[in-house]
């Protein structure tokens, strides 16, 4: 696990969304082992998982619904597949009883938690998660994650965390 912390306006969120492939640096360059972030953005989705701080969900759509949009957005093309995945993440991060509820009438936990599921789509070798914490103080959500993650699989896996 790596933490980037720094203040306010030093820019670890632009970096992570940088790595993320969701924005362009100004110059410089990114490696993932073999991977070159900037020409291969392809080939690194496939080992990410990103949890942004806030994120926008469908309202009218259902989490069982959207995650099984974004595995297949992910590259999870066999639908038997896709659905075992979408049942398991939803099943451990204790939303499976809400699968069929529209996002919109989700509390900000389930959202947080549907947050951590699409994370988790296409067993991500690499995970961003940007949140705010202090010394004292470390979210309920991220204690979640680490549980939900070591359920799923076991072996070695990176979290970029930023504050």
């Amino acid at each position: 696990m790596f933490g980037l912390l720094g203040p306010n306006g030093a820019s670890k969120s632009s970096l992570m969304r940088t790595i993320a492939t969701l924005q362009e640096p100004d110059t410089g360059s990114i490696t993932l082992g073999e991977i070159d972030v900037l020409s291969q953005k392809d080939e690194t989705r496939k080992i990410l998982g990103y949890l942004p701080q806030e994120f926008g969900v469908y309202p009218k759509v259902s989490a069982e619904v959207l995650l099984d949009h974004l595995a297949v957005l992910k590259g999870i093309g066999i639908k038997k597949e896709r659905k075992l995945l979408v049942q398991s993440l939803l099943h451990k991060t204790n939303l499976f009883d809400a699968r069929r509820k529209n996002l919109g009438g989700y509390s900000g936990g389930m959202k947080q938690r549907f947050g951590i599921a699409q994370a988790l789509l296409a067993d991500p070798k690499i995970i961003i998660l940007i949140t705010i914490t202090t010394v004292f103080k470390i979210p309920l959500s991220i204690l979640n994650f680490f549980y939900i993650k070591g359920s799923l699989k076991y072996g070695a896996f990176n979290h970029l965390l930023t504050q």
